[in-house]
């Protein structure tokens, strides 16, 4: 029996003018996510308000119930900031835990990068 290698997990930082983009690949789930955070606090404090905070997720092949908890709240960080966090999916790997919770009423989620860096931050007040 052979031994698959696991799957690297990584995650690249691009910025964008006054936003932040980060890359996600790989698994990510409980063993991953503080890696996941540690990168998504950095964004928090590089990003420039009302800029966004951008989570490619393309490439990301499994999204557990640690990595549904962590948008959520950098989700609520990002807000609480006068930026905003916005996803990037298009693939059932992350778009169907999303819809089975329902997030997908709190969180943004759209099918490009470009399109989450265009279109402007919504007001809340």
């Amino acid at each position: 029996m052979l031994d698959s290698a696991p799957e690297i997990f990584e995650v690249h930082r691009d910025v964008r003018g006054a936003a932040v983009v980060l890359h996600v690949s790989g698994e990510l789930d409980q063993q991953t996510s503080a890696v996941l955070e540690g990168h998504l606090r950095q964004a928090e404090d590089l990003v420039r308000p009302p800029a966004p905070v951008v989570v490619d997720l393309d490439g990301v092949t499994f999204f557990g119930s640690s990595g549904l908890s962590l948008m959520l709240t950098h989700h609520l960080r990002c807000e609480g900031r006068g930026s905003a966090l916005r996803l990037v999916a298009g693939h059932r790997a992350v778009l169907r835990p999303i819809e089975l919770t329902d997030l997908g009423t709190v969180l943004t989620v759209l099918p490009s990068v470009e399109r989450a860096l265009e279109i402007p931050r919504q007001r809340t007040d």
